[in-house]
């Protein structure tokens, strides 16, 4: 990669770093893991945590009355 002038060579440093860089090396203050792979495993947590929920309330909602889905009450 040839570079035209100083503030070319700034931008592509800067993405590098931003874009690249920065998202990938692991960070002590997420216990050493990279920041893409941190969101990652919070979505995937969020996610079950979500369903788990989601379950919960569904078998609530049928407690009591022989059914265990809300559209059977009807």
């Amino acid at each position: 990669m040839t570079l035209k002038n100083h503030a070319e060579a700034r931008r592509a440093l800067f993405a590098y770093i931003e874009g690249w860089y920065n998202p990938h090396r692991r960070h002590s203050a997420l216990g050493y893991e990279s920041p893409v792979g941190y969101e990652r495993r919070y979505g995937e947590r969020r996610s079950r945590e979500r369903t788990k929920q989601g379950e919960a309330e569904h078998a609530a909602v049928g407690a009591g009355t022989g059914t265990n889905c809300a559209r059977d009450k009807s």
